[in-house]
């Protein structure tokens, strides 16, 4: 029976050591796929860009992506940063960040913070939008979308 006591606590233990308080913020890693954006993360979750290319969001701004543009020759995809700001909206806790494609459908991209950045996989490409929408009401309250500049 001390054996079985024993045993349940250090299993409690471990278990708990793995766990961490739900306010602190995780951090996924970056998709890095040519399959398509990331599947939404849970609430305060954002990817830190890896690659320094964060957006520099205008005054008024509330999201933005860089590159802002690709050339129209480039469909394979690239990797690129989307920025957002609602800090200042005071209703505004947690965001989601929707994308869709010319054709395609809005998916969720990713959920975090007011105040954020994320990182694309190597699947962005000319005419991808990005929406940040409040989470808690779906009011979309800012876009942007990868501009096509032509080949030369």
């Amino acid at each position: 029976m001390r054996t079985l006591t024993i045993f349940s606590a250090a299993f409690l233990t471990l278990a708990v050591a793995g766990c961490k308080p739900a306010s602190e913020p995780t951090t996924p890693a970056a998709d890095t796929t040519a399959q398509g954006p990331q599947p939404a993360a849970t609430a305060g979750d954002t990817t830190a860009p890896e690659s320094g290319q964060v957006a520099t969001l205008a005054p008024g701004t509330i999201i933005g992506v860089n590159p802002a543009e690709m050339r129209e020759c480039d469909k394979h995809g690239a990797v690129a940063t989307v920025s957002w700001d609602a800090s200042t909206l005071a209703d505004v806790k947690v965001v989601e960040i929707w994308m869709s494609t010319e054709n395609g459908e809005p998916k969720v991209f990713r959920r975090g913070h007011a105040k954020g950045d994320t990182q694309t996989g190597a699947w962005a490409h000319p005419g991808v939008s990005f929406f940040l929408k409040n989470a808690a009401n779906g009011n979309e309250i800012g876009r942007t979308q990868i501009k096509s500049v032509p080949c030369a």
